[in-house]
């Protein structure tokens, strides 16, 4: 057995011993299973799990490039149907991700793969999530409210990687992706139904629905990442509560934290004020990155070896941030375009080269389904 082009050989030895655990279960869950085990039904035996969550996850992104196109700046008035046209796409997502991993049972594929393909999946999807919220109820008015909501959004989905790193475990919420990935379907369906008009209700004279709605959305980001994070410091089943790879629970922390910082620093300090003229753009491009890490983490946790503290996504928001303290010598725009183009194929390529590494060695294909020897 020789290294792989991203993954080493003791990486790719120990992701044949993985096994999937997971404890809980989703308030959904219960509600759905019927219907999710209605829809697997409907699927050929031919079509592969992962191709059933790439085909939702382009949809996912399709319909949120075009919300992101009639609304870049997240605080105008789209068209509704754009609203809707998402909120379909969500859909869309939501359920044919939750199909997957029946699909994989069906049909006799399930590897590890799977997982981590539907863990990336959920992390890109997760980014598109958030700014489709942001846009329907007009938070891009509020460049703060923007920067707080998106990454405190990709860092909760980080911080389930980093716990399932730390103990071995996945563990699901009775709030959890599927319960948020709802709300934002009947968020759009609402915004596309109402128009503007649901954001000027006042809930009390001077208070408008639109703050309120801030203030709750964030204390329910608050606690989920409160009840996520603080059992890390005591649930590491390695070596004297260390990682499953035997480093600090605390350490996945710092490539996120970094990230977080050249984002608050080029949005403080950037002249084109891009939280407020393009938080679109500035909302993928400096999240991205975390989506990245989320991969690294469930790929770390899946083979028992250490996350990379640094990696080469962070160069894309790194020159970004060295270009504004140089005097702008570049364009910002251009730069800011620049570096979302790096991310989005440094992520990519990491991406395709992973998959290419397990299937060889697992000896599977990614979409499609290997036929059994006779």
């Amino acid at each position: 057995m020789s290294d792989g082009y991203f993954l080493s050989q003791q990486q790719l030895k120990r992701l044949g011993n993985y096994n999937y655990k997971s404890v809980g279960s989703t308030l959904l869950d219960y509600v759905l299973q019927p219907f999710w085990n209605w829809l697997v039904r409907q699927m050929p035996m031919w079509l592969a799990p992962n191709l059933i969550t790439f085909i939702g996850l382009v949809i996912n992104i399709a319909t949120g490039i075009i919300l992101m196109t009639q609304n870049p700046d997240l605080h105008s008035d789209a068209p509704r149907w754009s609203y809707v046209l998402f909120a379909i796409g969500l859909f869309v997502y939501t359920n044919l991700d939750a199909i997957d991993g029946k699909q994989a049972r069906r049909t006799g594929s399930a590897s590890p793969l799977g997982e981590l393909f539907d863990h990336g999946c959920d992390s890109v999807s997760c980014i598109f999530l958030v700014l489709a919220t942001l846009s329907a109820f007009q938070f891009g008015g509020y460049q703060w409210f923007t920067f707080w909501h998106i990454f405190t959004v990709t860092l909760l989905f980080y911080s389930y990687q980093w716990r399932t790193y730390v103990n071995g475990t996945l563990t699901f919420n009775l709030f959890d992706v599927t319960e948020a990935q709802y709300f934002v379907i009947g968020t759009c369906i609402l915004r596309g139904i109402i128009g503007p008009r649901m954001l000027d209700i006042e809930v009390y004279p001077n208070l408008s629905l639109l703050i309120v709605i801030h203030y709750l959305i964030t204390a329910v980001e608050v606690y989920i990442l409160l009840r996520t994070l603080l059992p890390i410091t005591h649930e590491g089943v390695g070596k004297n509560g260390t990682t499953e790879a035997g480093t600090s629970v605390l350490s996945p922390g710092i490539p996120v934290i970094i990230i977080i910082v050249f984002s608050f620093l080029y949005a403080r300090h950037s002249r084109i004020y891009p939280l407020v003229n393009y938080p679109a753009l500035f909302g993928i491009a400096f999240s991205l990155p975390v989506s990245k890490y989320s991969i690294l983490a469930v790929l770390a946790h899946m083979t028992k070896s250490p996350l990379p503290l640094l990696d080469s996504v962070m160069l894309g928001p790194l020159f970004a941030l060295v270009n504004i303290y140089f005097g702008s010598l570049l364009d910002e725009l251009v730069v800011l375009w620049f570096c979302l183009l790096y991310v989005c194929l440094n992520t990519l390529l990491a991406s395709i080269l992973i998959c290419f590494d397990i299937c060889n060695h697992l000896d599977i294909y990614c979409f499609r389904i290997k036929p059994v020897k006779t």
